[in-house]
C-alpha cells in the first residue's frame, strides 16, 4: 500500500514581553477635602461603556523622564518621586498632598485610585509633581474630567517629563475613557464603532486539480457588497449577520482556524452561518480548501474528524492541555510534548475510523490569540507531520506525531486545530 501523507503546517511563535508596566500603590494618602470642591461624583451614572466618556475612579498614566532602576543617587538616572494634587497653587502646601508614588522610573505607570484619598472618583484637575533627590524636575497639570477632552494617549510635558494617558475605569468598573476614535460621549448621541470580518483562504492543490478563481467560492457577507478574502470588511455590531461560502468542484472545506471562528461543520447544508458581533470586535479566520484526492484515480478523500486542541507551556514544559495530558489516560483528546515532539491523540469515538498509514492530516499550531495571512505567511515546516505515535507513558494510545524543529520553548498557549481525512 502507498502511503500517502499531506501536510499544511503553520506557526507562529509570536511573544509580547511587556516590561516596565507597573501598578505602584500609593505609600501616603490623606483624606483631603476642600470646601470648594467642584466636583461631584453623582455624574452620569447610565453611560454606555462603549460610547460615553466618564470620570473615571481608577486613572492610570505612563511616566517617562529621568529616573531607572536601581539608578545612581544623586544622577539623573535616580528613580523619581510622584506626588499628586488637586491644583497647582497646592504643590508643597501641609496637607494638601493627595497621595506619593516613590521609586518611579522611565515607563512605569502610575495608577492613581480616588479610594486612596477617600473619594468615589477623581478630580477634575489632577497634577503631577515630580521630585528627583532634592529636586522638583516638573509639575504636569491636566483636565481629569469629561466636560473637556480626555482620551487615551494624550500627552503632557513639562521639561524632562511626559505623562501619557493610558486608561481609566469608573467606580462601576467599566472603562471610561477611549481612543479618539473610540466611542465617548458626543452630545446624546452614542457613536457605534463597527465589527469587523476577514477571511483569508487557503488553497493546496498537491493532487493536480486547477486553482479555482476567487469567485467560484461564493464568498459572501450580509450588508457588504462583494467581499473577498484577504480584505477585512466592516458590519454591523449586535445584528446578525449571515456569511457564506461554497466549495467548488474537487475541492473540500478541510477546517477553519481562528479565536471564536465557525468551524466548517457549521457550514454544512446551507454553506452559511449566522453571527453576531459586538461593537468593535474582530473575527479574523482562516478557510482551508484541499483537493485531498488521491493523486492517481482523482478520487475524493473523506474528512472523518477535525478538531480543536489547546496545550500550554511554561519554560517550554507542557502544563495544560485539553482533555488531559496523555499519561495513564486510556481515552483522548489529549496531548503530549516530548522535547521537539507533539504527539496529539484524538478523541474518534462514534467515527467509526481510526488513524492508519494512509491517513491525511492537515493541521495548524498557532498561539491563542494570533492570527495568520496565509497570502501573506505561506506555511512554514516548523513542524511537520512525522507519522503516527504512542503517547509517552501510554501504549494504549495512538496519535499522530509533530515533530517541531524549533521546538516550543516560551510561556504560550498554543491551539492545535486539525482535521483527518481518509482517501477513498
Amino acid at each position: 500500500m502507498t502511503t500517502n501523507k499531506k501536510l499544511l503546517s503553520t506557526i507562529i511563535l509570536t511573544f509580547i514581553l511587556a516590561g516596565g508596566i507597573i501598578s505602584i500603590a500609593p505609600n501616603a494618602y490623606s483624606t483631603y477635602y476642600d470646601d470648594d470642591d467642584d466636583d461631584h461624583d453623582d455624574d452620569h451614572d447610565d453611560h454606555e461603556p462603549t460610547c460615553e466618556c466618564s470620570k473615571p475612579k481608577v486613572f492610570s498614566v505612563i511616566y517617562n523622564g529621568p529616573g531607572i532602576e536601581n539608578g545612581s543617587e544623586g544622577t539623573t538616572d535616580e528613580p523619581v518621586t510622584v506626588e499628586i494634587y488637586k491644583k497647582v497653587d497646592d504643590v508643597g502646601k501641609e496637607g494638601k498632598k493627595l497621595v506619593s508614588f516613590p521609586n518611579i522610573v522611565d515607563g512605569d505607570s502610575i495608577v492613581l485610585d480616588a479610594n486612596s484619598f477617600g473619594k468615589k472618583k477623581i478630580n477634575s484637575n489632577t497634577v503631577y509633581h515630580i521630585i528627583q533627590g532634592d529636586d522638583a524636575i516638573a509639575t504636569i497639570s491636566f483636565h481629569t474630567s469629561c466636560s473637556q477632552s480626555l482620551f487615551i494617549g494624550d500627552m503632557h510635558s513639562d521639561g524632562p517629563v511626559t505623562i501619557t494617558v493610558e486608561s481609566g475605569i469608573d467606580h462601576k468598573g467599566r472603562q471610561s475613557i477611549f481612543l479618539e476614535n473610540d466611542p465617548l460621549c458626543q452630545g446624546d448621541t452614542p457613536v457605534v464603532i463597527s465589527a469587523k470580518v476577514t477571511f483569508f483562504n487557503s488553497i493546496t492543490t498537491d493532487n493536480g486539480v486547477a486553482i479555482p478563481d476567487e469567485s467560484s467560492f461564493g464568498y459572501g457577507i450580509t450588508g457588504v457588497t462583494s467581499p473577498t478574502f484577504s480584505s477585512t470588511h466592516e458590519v454591523t455590531p449586535d445584528t446578525p449577520i449571515t456569511i457564506s461560502m461554497v466549495v467548488p468542484d474537487g475541492f473540500t472545506r478541510v477546517m477553519i482556524s481562528g479565536d471564536d471562528c465557525p468551524s466548517a461543520a457549521d457550514f454544512e447544508g446551507t454553506n452559511s452561518v449566522s453571527i453576531t458581533l459586538s461593537q468593535g470586535e474582530e473575527l479574523v479566520c482562516t478557510v482551508y480548501h484541499d483537493d485531498n484526492g488521491d493523486g492517481a484515480s482523482g478520487g475524493s478523500g473523506v474528512i472523518f474528524h477535525f478538531a480543536n486542541q489547546q496545550f500550554s507551556l511554561d519554560g517550554g514544559v507542557q502544563q495544560t492541555g485539553t482533555g488531559n495530558i496523555c499519561g495513564d489516560v486510556t481515552a483522548g483528546p489529549c496531548i503530549t510534548i516530548d522535547g521537539q515532539n507533539v504527539i496529539v491523540v484524538p478523541d474518534l469515538t462514534g467515527t467509526g475510523q481510526e488513524l492508519t498509514d494512509t491517513t491525511i492530516v492537515i493541521f495548524t499550531i498557532i498561539p491563542i490569540g494570533a492570527h495568520i495571512n496565509p497570502m501573506v505567511e505561506p506555511p512554514q515546516a516548523i513542524c511537520t507531520f512525522d507519522g503516527l505515535g504512542e503517547p509517552f507513558d501510554n501504549g494504549a494510545l495512538l496519535g499522530f506525531r509533530l515533530n517541531c524543529q524549533a521546538g516550543l520553548d516560551g510561556n504560550t498557549s498554543f491551539n492545535v486545530n486539525y482535521a483527518l481525512i481518509e482517501t477513498t
